[in-house]
């Protein structure tokens, strides 16, 4: 034992170790307590925050539960208002509400609201479809028509006052173009006037709305809540439906024009052609003998008169 402290002080000299060694003496211990408290307290310690992460999780979990339930509540209670005021406020079956019941029926856009419940409305509402639907067709092809004439005549003005009258012809059709532009600035002007009375919606809702309508589908997934419009929305969609109708108008008249130009070229075609055959059998039938040139002549003239009628205002030389 003598020679291990003899030997340490022999080391602690050659080092020169006397002034360091209270500072290593203060590290080891420093570590050494560190390693006790450690071993000591440091699982107490985790066991604890384990136990206080575990409380506030489901305190935290207990809050948010409580408080979806209290935002469930106040929106079942906010609905179920709406729905009572719904109820009691005013009925759907006012004036301008039934009107749009009749109109959705024979127009066959049904929005689903509102909806006949008894037995006699549900009875009438099927006879009234019955008696309804072939009128309004027939109503708005008519009205279709009148705004195809309308528009033409207007076309026809407006063609002839700046491109003259030699540009314009009997035969000239509306425009398919022009007369789907003029629907379309329809639907952008019924849009415009929906949104300014169903605040709610927004422009895009709005022509969403207009062409689900004049197309009959009537999804029902958007419908007008403001009950004293209901009446001026109808007009703007009957207005709609009619415009849709002159489209239809103007693309058969198209269509129609266009198979009597083809059947006036096959026509003329063909009254060519027995022209054509016409004078080539009689020349192979005289050898142009001079008495017989007006016997050739007149019978010449009156064949061809009779297969091609159209001659008949001309004279043959």
């Amino acid at each position: 034992m003598l020679n291990f402290i003899q030997q340490f002080r022999r080391i602690q000299n050659k080092l020169h170790l006397d002034s360091s060694l209270p500072f290593i003496t203060l590290v080891s211990y420093t570590i050494v307590g560190a390693a006790l408290f450690r071993a000591l307290e440091f699982e107490r310690d985790r066991i604890e925050r384990e136990h206080f992460k575990r409380a506030f999780k489901f305190a935290l979990n207990h809050l948010i539960e409580k408080a979806v339930n209290e935002i469930y509540w106040l929106l079942s209670y906010l609905n179920l208002t709406q729905v009572v005021n719904e109820k009691i406020e005013q009925s759907p079956w006012s004036w301008y509400g039934s009107m749009f019941y009749a109109g959705q029926l024979y127009t066959t856009i049904g929005y689903g609201l509102p909806v006949a419940k008894t037995r006699a409305g549900q009875i009438l509402s099927i006879f009234y479809i019955l008696a309804g639907i072939p009128i309004f067709l027939i109503i708005l092809k008519n009205v279709g028509k009148m705004f195809s004439k309308f528009f033409r005549k207007l076309y026809k003005r407006i063609k002839s006052m700046y491109l003259g009258n030699l540009t314009v012809s009997v035969g000239d059709a509306f425009p398919i173009a022009i007369a789907f532009a003029i629907l379309i600035i329809w639907i952008f002007f019924s849009a415009a006037m929906f949104c300014l009375w169903e605040t709610q919606w927004g422009f895009l809702t709005s022509v969403y709305f207009f062409c689900v309508s004049i197309s009959t589908v009537g999804l029902g997934d958007v419908v007008p809540s403001n009950k004293n419009m209901m009446l001026a929305n109808f007009i703007l969609i009957l207005f709609g439906l009619a415009l849709l109708s002159m489209c239809f108008d103007v693309i058969q008249v198209s269509k129609v024009k266009k198979s009597w130009r083809i059947t006036d070229r096959i026509r003329d075609w063909i009254a060519s052609q027995v022209v054509c055959r016409l004078i080539s059998s009689k020349l192979e039938m005289h050898n142009y003998d001079s008495d017989s040139d007006d016997e050739f002549d007149s019978s010449f003239d009156g064949n061809l008169l009779d297969l091609v009628p159209e001659l008949s205002t001309t004279s043959i030389t």
